[in-house]
């Protein structure tokens, strides 16, 4: 339709044929599309300013070429079914802003569509109109000034907002590093308790083995002292020895592992508070 615009100063025949089959293709697209918002079931997070394309748009720049071609009579109906579709579009699409959640991030750049139907409205009843603007055009304009003001301010408060994000990206980061170390840490940790359990039961082996030392030794000292015998008490004496050693040097690896079960502990206990801490700052 706007084509028709260009070629309307050259051939005016061809022009009008733009604006028909414009106008045609925009009466059966909008008839389709509000038939099928008309069947029920929308999800009210989807009713943006989109809307207000195939229903309020066209039908204003449809009346507008329609003046400019000669046709303000047509142009009337096409004017007074956009004034119409924006009066109803208009409380539902607010609606959506004031209650709903807010638009997504790839969705907020249409909010610029609410500055169009006052500013395109003006224009299509200009183009039907003559003499000075009167009192109903300076109301479409001021009411487009309302639409820029609180475009504005949508946007400052999009500029607080990522401010805000980026104030607190660095604490995002540190959280981030601190639950990577606490995953280290508790990784240490089930590493070591499963070699505490494997050193608990060598333990219980060198304990019963002990025991087993303790009756070879009373056994050795109840032996005669015959040279015949010195051998095996000799022998059951260096086996209890050895086992001695044994016991001493796990008893040494268990205290150690113990004592470094205990400050891997207390790391990761002091790393859970610095990630709460973080975490409930940042949220």
């Amino acid at each position: 339709m706007l084509m028709a615009l260009v070629a309307e100063p050259y051939a005016h025949a061809a022009a009008v044929g733009l604006w028909l089959l414009g106008v045609a293709g925009q009466l059966a697209y909008g008839a389709w599309f509000s038939g099928r918002v008309w069947q029920g079931g929308r999800d009210p997070l989807a009713s943006t300013s989109v809307l207000y394309l195939p229903t309020v748009g066209v039908k204003f720049v449809a009346a507008a070429v329609g003046g400019s071609l000669g046709y303000p009579a047509w142009g009337a109906l096409f004017f007074g079914a956009g004034v119409l579709a924006w009066l109803t579009l208009e409380s539902l699409i607010l609606q959506r802003h004031a209650v709903l959640a807010p638009l997504p991030l790839a969705q907020r750049a249409t909010l610029g569509i609410q500055l169009a139907p006052p500013v395109v409205g003006a224009m299509a009843y200009l183009s039907l109109t003559e003499g000075p603007p009167d009192l109903f055009v300076q109301a479409l304009f001021g009411y487009a000034l309302l639409q820029a003001l609180l475009l504005l301010r949508r946007a400052e408060c999009r500029q607080q907002a990522g401010a805000q994000q980026a104030g607190t990206q660095p604490w995002r980061c540190e959280l981030a590093r601190a639950a990577q170390k606490y995953a280290a840490v508790e990784d240490q940790m089930k590493q070591l308790t499963v070699h505490a359990y494997e050193l608990r039961r060598k333990l219980s082996e060198l304990v019963q083995r002990d025991a087993d030392s303790y009756e070879r030794v009373r056994t050795a000292y109840q032996m005669s002292k015959e040279p015949e015998h010195a051998i095996a008490r000799a022998a059951g004496l260096h086996t209890t020895f050895v086992q001695d050693q044994q016991a001493i040097g796990h008893a040494h690896n268990a205290r150690a592992m113990a004592d470094q079960h205990h400050r891997l502990a207390l790391c990761l206990q002091a790393l859970h508070s610095a990630h709460q801490s973080v975490f409930a700052f940042v949220v």
